[in-house]
């Protein structure tokens, strides 16, 4: 059993499990391995020690976990099915293929599950403008001081590069996007990246560079 954002703030954990299992299905067929399946699933469950202090154990159990043994057990051969809400939370960075019908044990009727195909390459978008007033904390107040002089060097033609840094939910991507807001003139590309990417050099920097060249590509070219 692997289980993620049950100790930490992974901002999303569907997709950091998918992904995860997405490498683990691709690594066991390296192996040549001729049965194995995956499942997985999402939802509240109780995690941490069970028995005495002579023979505890650390333990994860309820009914998501449930869920994804059985989605494990109705995968096909060498694949993996996940449960609708890994779906819902991770379809705007993965491909997903709908399965036909499937019944459980433990749930009631016939539902689909959904087999991950490959990661969305075009992730990156052009970040707009915050929706909502944006007040900066004053301990960040020097970070939005120096993304504003990044920017002035922009409109100078002066390349800089700037790294934003700190742990989850500190306003890092809403600091980006006011900058990004005030930088008429300019296209602004982010890239979405997990912790399980800091495995791959340059994957942040890879994607946006990626997407930057398909945009020039298309304006030379003339299309959409």
């Amino acid at each position: 059993i692997s289980v993620f954002g049950a100790h930490s703030h992974e901002v999303n954990p569907c997709f950091d499990a998918t992904v995860s299992a997405m490498r683990m299905e691709s690594a066991l067929k390296d192996l040549k391995l001729k049965r194995f399946s995956l499942g997985v699933s999402f939802g509240e469950c109780f995690c941490g020690e069970v028995g005495p202090s002579m023979r505890s154990d650390y333990v994860v159990m309820g009914p998501e976990v449930n869920l994804a043994a059985r989605l494990m057990g109705k995968a096909p051969n060498r694949g993996t099915l996940v449960s609708k809400r890994i779906f819902t939370h991770s379809k705007s960075f993965i491909h997903f293929q709908k399965s036909e019908e499937i019944q459980v044990k433990g749930k009631e009727g016939f539902f689909h599950a959904y087999i991950p195909q490959t990661r969305i390459d075009c992730q990156n978008v052009e970040i707009t403008g915050p929706q909502q007033p944006f007040v900066i904390m004053p301990s960040r107040q020097n970070a939005m001081d120096s993304l504003m002089q990044v920017k002035e060097r922009a409109v100078e033609s002066i390349p800089t590069i700037a790294f934003v840094s700190g742990g989850p939910f500190l306003g890092k991507s809403r600091l980006i996007n006011e900058v990004a807001g005030k930088a008429t003139g300019f296209r602004i590309l982010k890239s979405f990246r997990t912790s399980l990417d800091s495995f791959t050099s340059f994957f942040p920097l890879r994607q946006i560079v990626s997407a930057a060249m398909i945009m020039c590509a298309k304006e030379v070219e003339g299309g959409d």
